[in-house]
């Protein structure tokens, strides 16, 4: 009677054991993404309560040398930010999971507004205008599938783009 009482304990503490630490396994694979907040502003810079529209062609061109950039291969990565989440995994996917043959096409580019800007006076008496801005891209990806034969995918996506450029001020 004595054994069966400690076999049976025995088996529940092992049981107990077993559960919480599959528990505690399964909580360290979980991942925690940090919420988004503004920028802070960096010494010397103030927010620009109106913003200065971006000339739509500037952010047309910017936004095709990207693309233009993945095409050629090698630097589409110079464009994408430090604080950019996932940077090197999206390089290499871009690098190693995108059929060879593929080419990206911006189709068309709007909604094109700009989110905040900050100033900064520099040294020489210009201006430096940090600008986030957000874009939508009609975009077209065209490769050959070996078993469905010439592939073409059209996707629209929103783009967050940093600009930064000096203004010269006028006297």
């Amino acid at each position: 009677m004595y054994r069966q009482e400690l076999l049976i304990k025995s088996v529940i503490l092992l049981f107990v054991c077993f559960v919480f630490i599959n528990i505690s396994y399964t909580q360290e694979a979980r991942i925690f993404k940090p919420i988004a907040t503004p920028k802070k502003a960096d010494e010397g810079e103030k927010k620009v309560s109106s913003p200065v529209l971006i000339p739509e062609q500037k952010i047309n061109s910017l936004v095709k040398a990207m693309f233009n950039s993945w095409r050629r291969g090698g630097d589409f990565e110079k464009y994408l930010s430090d604080d950019f989440y996932n940077k090197d995994t999206l390089v290499d996917a871009m690098n190693y999971k995108v059929p060879v043959d593929a080419k990206i096409r911006v189709l068309s580019i709007r909604n094109t507004r700009v989110l905040e800007q900050y100033a900064k006076p520099l040294p020489n008496g210009h201006i430096e205008v940090t600008s986030t801005a957000s874009v939508t891209a009609d975009t077209q990806i065209e490769f050959n599938d070996v078993t469905r034969g010439l592939r073409k995918l059209d996707g629209e996506n929103e783009y967050i783009l940093e600009i930064i450029g000096e203004l010269v001020p006028v006297r």
